[in-house]
């Protein structure tokens, strides 16, 4: 599924629901999780693009609990998002951030003040948070999950998308800007290779045109630009 950046840590839930496409309501599922919430005493509503928000009275309503996002297929809809019960804020935002995109086809992220699920039901965990879903989107209470894995499997999926053909390769096209003043240029990146440079200092990036991009391309190009400056 598209979307921004995920942060995960033990005090983060993901929610998956799969359903027939035919059947698929993305309001009607994102108020399913609004219901759990409720069960667990805490008020929240979603919004245009499928977040989850606090809506009660405090200083932390309007913060975003969950982000969502869906992979739609021919006959079937994957709709999964995240909940923050609680996670270490600091860390994610220091997380956030990367390389900034000049312009890019992927959706745009946009920043949200975020809390966790604690901040308006002290004490809560994330197997209770857990427990309410599950009884929200099935009617029952969860069953316990399988352990077994198969471990062949697992590191297939690891490297995949540790890989740089994940990572960087199956980007959508984008581009950076690199440099200031008179020596600034726009590295142009499709399918994760670089592809062209424009701007006034382009001429100096031209060894550049064809390496894969990753995340020490940027002050590649920087260091260019500036040995053209001098």
């Amino acid at each position: 599924s598209g979307g921004g950046a995920v942060y995960h840590d033990e005090g983060n839930l993901n929610w998956s629901l799969v359903v027939p496409r035919e059947a698929h309501d993305r309001c009607a599922e994102l108020s399913l999780v609004v219901a759990a919430l409720a069960a667990l005493g805490v008020e929240a509503q979603a919004d245009e693009r499928g977040a989850i928000r606090l809506s009660g009275p405090g200083p932390s309503s309007g913060a975003k609990l969950s982000g969502s996002a869906r992979r739609m297929l021919r006959d079937r809809v994957l709709h999964h998002g995240t909940l923050l019960v609680d996670a270490d804020l600091g860390r994610m935002e220091s997380c956030l951030g990367g390389i900034r995109a000049e312009r890019s086809a992927a959706p745009s992220s946009v920043s949200s003040r975020v809390a966790n699920l604690g901040s308006a039901a002290p004490g809560l965990g994330v197997d209770d948070a857990a427990a309410a879903l599950a009884l929200a989107f099935a009617g029952r209470p969860a069953e316990p999950a399988g352990r077994s894995v198969d471990v062949f499997a697992y590191k297939r999926a690891e490297d995949r998308l540790r890989s740089w053909e994940w990572t960087y390769g199956a980007t959508p096209p984008f581009s950076v800007a690199v440099g200031s003043g008179g020596a600034r240029a726009v590295v142009e990146a499709r399918g994760g290779i670089v592809r062209s440079a424009s701007g006034p200092g382009a001429p100096a990036l031209e060894p550049l045109i064809g390496r894969p991009f990753d995340w020490a391309l940027p002050a590649a190009a920087e260091e260019l630009l500036t040995r053209c400056a001098t």
